[in-house]
C-alpha cells in the first residue's frame, strides 16, 4: 500500500515536535550573569550559616594516608565532641573501649578543654566564613551547563583580586569548577586545584605545590540545614591552614541526626557513650573499603 510524503509527514513532525519540546522543557536557559549568581549564592550561604543554630549528630569517616578512622560525632553549644568507633574496619579492643571513655570523661569534667576545643573549631568557622565570602570577588565565573536548577561553573582567579590572607592566597591559586543551585541559592560543589605553586614569604613560612586538588561537596542533611558531606584535600608541601584539617585528607559524613536546642559537653558526652558504644558492641561499622561510598557544618 502506498503511503503518500504529505501522510508520513502529517503523522512524523509532529511527533518530533513533541519529542523536542519535552526535552527542552526540562531545560533552562543559562543564567544572565553567573558571577551575580554565585554573589546570591554565597550571600544566602552566609546568612544561613550565622541564622541556623541546629546541632547535629552523625557520622564521620575519615582517610589519612593509610589510616582510616569512623568517629560519631556530636555537635553542643559549648564545642562538638566525637567518639572513635573503629580503626581500619575493626572495632574498638576493651582497652581502647577504656580509653575513649576516660577521655571523654575528662573533656566532660573540663570547662578548659572545652573552652579551647570552641576556640579552634570557632576560628577555623571564621576561616571558612571569610574564604565563602570572597569567593565571589577572587574568581571570575563561567556558565558550562545546567540540569534543572543546577548549574555547572569553572573558575579561574581573578587578576585584580588581592589574597588578604595566608588561606585566601591558598584559595585564590586555585582553578576549577562549581555547581550551584539557582533556585535555593546554596552551594553543591567545589572542586579546585591549584594553578601553580604557594610560598608563603618566599618559602620560609610554608608552601604548596602546584596541582593540588581540593573539593567539597554540601548537601540538605534535613530541615533545610545544608552540610559538608564530602571534603577531599590532597595538597604536597608543608603550611598549617585549618586546625582541623590536614593536607591529605578525605572525610565521607553521613546518618546525621537532629538534635535538642542548647545540648551541653555533659549531655553530647552520655549521648555518645549510649549510642556509640552500642554500635561497637553491635558491629555496625562500615569498613575502611567503603569509605568512597560515603564531615559537619
Amino acid at each position: 500500500m502506498f503511503v503518500s510524503f504529505e501522510k508520513v509527514t502529517g503523522i512524523v513532525l509532529p511527533f518530533f515536535i513533541m519529542v523536542s519540546a519535552a526535552l527542552l522543557s526540562g531545560q533552562q536557559t543559562p543564567p544572565a550573569n553567573v558571577n551575580q549568581l554565585v554573589r546570591d549564592v554565597i550571600s544566602n550561604e552566609v546568612q544561613s550559616e550565622n541564622s541556623d543554630q541546629t546541632q547535629w549528630m552523625y557520622r564521620l569517616q575519615r582517610q589519612e594516608g593509610a589510616r582510616t578512622t569512623v568517629r560519631e560525632v556530636v555537635e553542643t553549644k559549648d564545642c562538638d565532641v566525637h567518639l572513635l568507633l573503629a580503626t581500619d574496619g575493626a572495632a574498638l579492643t576493651p582497652d581502647q573501649r577504656q580509653k575513649e571513655n576516660e577521655r571523654l570523661e575528662k573533656l566532660k569534667h573540663s570547662p578548659q578543654q572545652q573552652r579551647k576545643k570552641k576556640s579552634e573549631q570557632q576560628e577555623d568557622d571564621r576561616k571558612a566564613i571569610e574564604m565563602f565570602k570572597m569567593l565571589p570577588d577572587a574568581f571570575l565565573y563561567q556558565y558550562r551547563s545546567n540540569k534543572g536548577s543546577l548549574v555547572d561553573l569553572t573558575f579561574h582567579p581573578n587578576p585584580n583580586f588581592r589574597p588578604p590572607t595566608r588561606e585566601a592566597q591558598v584559595f585564590h591559586a586555585m582553578e576549577g569548577s562549581m555547581l550551584v543551585d539557582a533556585q535555593k541559592k546554596r552551594l553543591v560543589e567545589l572542586d579546585g586545584h591549584l594553578a601553580q605553586a604557594v610560598e608563603f614569604f618566599g618559602g620560609l613560612l610554608g608552601h604548596l605545590d602546584k596541582g593540588g586538588h581540593f573539593m567539597v561537596k554540601r548537601a540538605d542533611v534535613g530541615s533545610g540545614h545544608w552540610a559538608i558531606t564530602v571534603l577531599n584535600v590532597e595538597m604536597k608541601g608543608k603550611a598549617l591552614i585549618f586546625k582541623g584539617i590536614n593536607l591529605n585528607q578525605k572525610d565521607f559524613s553521613s546518618d546525621f541526626h537532629s538534635l535538642p536546642a542548647n545540648l551541653n559537653v555533659a549531655q553530647g558526652v552520655d549521648m555518645l557513650k549510649t549510642s556509640g558504644f552500642a554500635q561497637i558492641a553491635a558491629r555496625d561499622l562500615p569498613s575502611s573499603r567503603t569509605a568512597g561510598n560515603r564531615v559537619g557544618r
